[in-house]
């Protein structure tokens, strides 16, 4: 949320203050840490990171969703392209865990689901509990009672974008 674009007190600012590192490595050189990909891509995967990824979708030992297997933190190495990210390696073409929550869903049927299928936003799970409300499976799962619209467009923006022209595998049948 400091990275370029920022508004407001920026990763700078914050510098300045005292308040944060200013990122330089060894060599004097700025830290460059940007998402990859093109700007849907970003935008989603910089969602997903900071609601979802940062404080339970990763594989840190207490974090809440580490078993569900789904990953949507960026991680610093893994920025060279979306590709390599937590996102994709974990997301696409996957079966839900076997602990998915379905209920409160349209079609609860587990058969129906992938955690992202490419191309596909109305069968990726991630989307599907974005927009859920009043359920246990909605996403994020607490202190929410009204979807993110912004947000959920950005990933459907980004699932529906998930071509094999764009690098993407094809959608799991």
């Amino acid at each position: 949320m400091l990275g370029p674009g920022a508004e407001g007190i920026t990763r700078e600012k914050l510098v300045e203050l005292g308040l944060v590192e200013d990122g330089l490595v060894e060599d004097g050189s700025q830290l460059a840490l940007t998402i990859p990909g093109n700007d849907v891509e970003r935008q989603a995967l910089g969602y997903l990171h900071a609601n979802c990824g940062v404080s339970c979708h990763n594989e840190l030992p207490d974090a809440p969703a580490r078993d569900t297997g789904l990953y949507l933190r960026l991680e610093a190495n893994e920025l060279g392209s979306v590709m390599m990210t937590d996102a994709a390696r974990t997301g696409l073409n996957k079966r839900p865990a076997e602990n998915a929550k379905y209920e409160g869903l349209t079609n609860p049927d587990p058969a129906n689901w992938y955690d992202i299928r490419p191309g596909d936003p109305a069968r990726s799970l991630l989307v599907a509990r974005q927009q859920l409300r009043g359920f246990e499976g909605q996403m994020p799962r607490i202190a929410t009672k009204v979807a993110d619209d912004a947000g959920v467009q950005a990933v459907v923006r980004w699932i529906q974008g998930m071509t094999q022209d764009a690098g993407y595998p094809a959608p799991a049948p």
